[in-house]
């Protein structure tokens, strides 16, 4: 890791423990779903996940502060959110502190950040996770986007689209993600729509939130 005037300090900002409410939003070409929406503040740019029983979680819309997502199963979801900030001076006689040439300070050691624990990229297909990187400790997992995709269906000869979306994968003994029909809905049209490109595979974040 490179350390210079570039280097963001990434900290913890936000912390919600999420229990409902949830709306049904299930159909033959989904499954099960359950949507929820929780407010952000502004200035967090990072939204992680932990969940005590294993779930998928994806992003169906943000506006503004506002956050709507969709999730396989009810119940609590653990939401963290990081944000950058400047570095800020500890007071102590240990660590280490790094100024840029006009003697602004651009790294404290002993600041709060964002600790990373692995990263790996979401399959294109299916869905990929893997275990938490060490007992005793608690994490969750985020994505870098949440990138959509739509498919043409049919059902009893009505046309339908289909969304897909990379997703978070997360539960008690670990994480990743996955790439799932999210939602769908009649097409309005006499043929289904035509498969819109998949975007690329995001990457999974796992960072450790224990403690906080």
């Amino acid at each position: 890791m490179q350390i210079d005037s570039n280097f963001k300090t990434v900290s913890p900002a936000f912390r919600l423990t999420y229990t409902g409410p949830y709306s049904s939003a299930s159909n033959t070409f989904t499954g099960s779903w359950y949507q929820f929406t929780i407010t952000v503040p502004t200035d967090v740019k990072y939204l992680f996940f932990s969940s005590s029983v294993d779930r998928t979680i994806g992003l169906m819309k943000k506006s503004g502060t506002e956050h709507t997502f969709r999730t396989s199963t009810q119940g609590t979801v653990e939401v963290y959110g990081f944000k950058d900030t400047p570095a800020q001076a500890s007071s102590g006689n240990f660590g280490l502190q790094l100024f840029n040439e006009d003697g602004v300070l651009t790294f404290d050691s002993n600041n709060n950040f964002m600790k990373v624990a692995n990263v790996f990229t979401v399959p294109t297909t299916g869905m990929k996770v893997e275990p938490w990187p060490e007992v005793g400790h608690s994490y969750a997992v985020g994505l870098g986007v949440y990138a959509k995709q739509w498919r043409g269906a049919a059902q009893a000869g009505v046309p339908w689209g289909v969304m897909m979306s990379y997703c978070v994968r997360v539960g008690p003994i670990s994480g990743g993600g996955a790439y799932t029909a999210i939602a769908a809905r009649p097409w309005g049209s006499d043929t289904p729509p035509d498969d819109t490109p998949q975007a690329p595979p995001p990457p999974a974040m796992v960072v450790d939130v224990t403690g906080l």
